[in-house]
């Protein structure tokens, strides 16, 4: 292992993982606010409604995910040679994943508007929440360009450590979004929030390009957004399709499990939303240790603090998985008054209090998936987890919702048993590579890569 740093003596170069991961769990907290309040305002009108808008948001979070294929290579390759002090060579690979993220972001928005109908059925969404989820759909379809974009912005401003320049952009888009969106409701339903979530991107677009002028001094010429450079872009894919791929096994085991939860009824799918949405918040402790630990392991290994970054992943992982299992237990305690914000049915609210002390026996599970995934990743080991995870979420995950919640009866609790074997098999195999240093080859290649000025 290279030692070219003791962790004693690099503690000190590198900024800590609270400076990063706080506001980066911040801006996720209010993405999920403005989350929770379109779902409220949409359980206002009726639980298919509310269903409606919970399909939507899976979909929007399934497809989203795609965007990691420019997202997680230009956060991983940019961090490299920025530790590396390759600064020019960190500039041009923000400018090539423009281009990659217009072609990407492109593509996602014209199937989804294309496919809407499809993707629905595909689901087994009842009538009456495709009824309102298709026309919400179709007009999400116009913000993955805007997206991706966002996406490639931010990436590059977080891993040049300006995470609050990024989160004061952010709750910028939520107040607009929110202040429209709560205008809007009573005339158009809960399809004028999603127009006001198409305003909001466009201002922050306009703000990122801002940001990016005057906190990092790169000025994307116009050519940048359309041309596709392949050959530059690959040191992206090699970080990027991997993650895309186990992203789209797990979006398409996730389906499964909707698909499931969509056969119980409109019932089990509003259950489901409200759940969902209320862990949310759980989920976003481990989400904002692992982006934290892959930005700052990934500068690590570019500047050769092996050892540190090993370290350094693994007290962060201790770190996550308590505060991840103690938010669990207190949304767990407050369940009822939390689920009662949504709905008064007693029979939801009843499935949803098992379902969240399941979630506390899930959570940090997920934290140990996540923050190793993201560890991995951040060195150039981002084929592991891919190849790893493909057949625990195949059987674990797919196959298990659909054999504990349909075959033996167990409904949404065996999908949620379905979620928990797949977070902790998953986690366990990730921290295996992470422990025996298996990653050690991956980062020594992304080093050298790092310091090479083409």
């Amino acid at each position: 292992m290279n030692a070219s740093l003791t962790p004693a003596n690099a503690k000190s170069a590198h900024p800590t993982l609270r400076a990063v991961a706080l506001p980066i769990l911040l801006e996720s907290m209010l993405a999920l606010l403005v989350g929770v309040i379109g779902t409220y305002l949409a359980s206002k009108i009726s639980d298919a409604t509310a269903a409606a808008y919970g399909v939507t948001n899976h979909l929007w979070g399934m497809m989203f995910v795609l965007f990691r294929v420019v997202g997680a290579g230009v956060g991983v390759v940019v961090a490299h040679r920025l530790g590396a002090k390759q600064f020019a060579g960190a500039d041009e690979v923000a400018r090539v994943a423009l281009g990659g993220a217009t072609w990407l972001g492109g593509a996602i928005g014209i199937a989804a508007i294309l496919g809407a109908d499809a993707i629905l059925a595909l689901m087994a969404a009842p009538p009456i929440v495709t009824e309102t989820a298709g026309p919400l759909l179709r007009i999400t379809g116009f913000l993955f360009l805007l997206e991706a974009w966002c996406v490639s912005f931010a990436g590059v401003l977080r891993v040049h450590l300006h995470v609050r320049s990024v989160l004061t952009a952010i709750a910028l888009m939520h107040a607009i979004h929110l202040a429209l969106g709560i205008a809007l409701v009573p005339r158009f339903g809960i399809v004028g929030y999603t127009y006001a979530m198409l305003a909001s991107r466009i201002v922050i677009v306009v703000l990122y390009l801002w940001l990016w002028r005057t906190r990092l001094n790169i000025r994307p010429r116009l050519r940048d957004f359309w041309q596709l450079d392949l050959p530059k872009l690959m040191p992206l894919m090699r970080i990027g399709i991997p993650t895309a791929i186990e992203h789209l096994g797990w979006v398409l085991a996730f389906l499964v499990s909707v698909r499931v939860s969509a056969q119980l009824g409109a019932q089990a799918m509003a259950t489901h939303t409200y759940v969902l949405q209320i862990t949310s918040a759980v989920i976003l402790v481990g989400v904002s240790t692992g982006l934290a630990v892959e930005v700052l392991v990934g500068r690590m290994i570019g500047a050769g603090h092996f050892r540190h970054a090993y370290h350094f992943a693994n007290r962060s992982l201790a770190l996550g998985m308590l505060l991840s299992g103690l938010t669990a237990l207190i949304a767990a305690i407050f369940g009822k008054s939390l689920l009662q914000i949504f709905t008064q049915d007693p029979k939801i609210i009843a499935l949803g209090m098992t379902l969240m002390w399941i979630g506390v026996i899930v959570e940090p599970g997920r934290t140990i998936n996540i923050v190793m995934n993201d560890a991995l990743r951040a060195v150039g080991d981002a084929r592991f987890p891919a190849v790893a995870s493909l057949p625990t979420m195949a059987i674990a995950l797919a196959f298990g919702a659909w054999w504990l919640g349909i075959h033996l009866g167990l409904g949404l609790v065996g999908v949620w048993l379905a979620y928990l074997a797949d977070e902790w098999l998953r986690g366990i195999v990730n921290y295996g590579r992470w422990f025996c240093k298996g990653w050690i080859p991956a980062a020594q290649i992304s080093r050298k890569h790092s310091r090479s000025r083409h």
